[in-house]
């Protein structure tokens, strides 16, 4: 897993379709395809709202492609 990949919940317990879409989205991102990882942490987002490790792989993923209008709602969402 990259770097971008959250640690602080254990992956196992998550639900199987956001773990998978987290691991997609975050080799996604590895390759430089930031706007289909977007893309998918958007879905993930209206499943699975609020979620940290979307969260955190969105705001990512904004900061990558110097996006600060899509960083800031994302950073906002998690406190």
């Amino acid at each position: 897993m990259s770097k971008n990949f959250s640690h602080r919940i254990d992956p196992i317990n998550l639900p199987r379709r956001m773990r998978e879409g987290l691991q997609e989205a975050d080799s996604l991102l590895e390759r430089g395809k930031t706007q289909q990882a977007l893309e998918l942490l958007s879905e993930l987002n209206k499943s699975f709202p609020r979620q940290s490790d979307i969260l955190g792989l969105m705001a990512n993923a904004n900061l990558d492609m110097d996006n600060q209008h899509g960083y800031l709602p994302s950073m906002s969402c998690m406190n």
